[in-house]
């Protein structure tokens, strides 16, 4: 589905690791975030709040 197609290109990025594992009940697929993608999140994490700064102080420097 939808979840599998991103995981695929996070995991084709460098940034995650999947792995499926096999439980007694059903299979559950593991996602370890590496420290590419790490650094990619945190990244992302301080352009958000540079645009949520602008937006509170009503200003718009792009």
């Amino acid at each position: 589905g939808n979840l599998g197609s991103h995981l695929r290109k996070l995991e084709e990025a460098g940034y995650v690791r999947t792995r499926k594992v096999l439980t007694r009940i059903r299979s559950l697929t593991l996602v370890v975030l590496l420290e590419e993608g790490e650094i990619a999140l945190h990244r992302h994490l301080g352009l958000l709040r540079e645009a949520l700064g602008r937006l509170s102080s009503g200003r718009d420097e792009t």
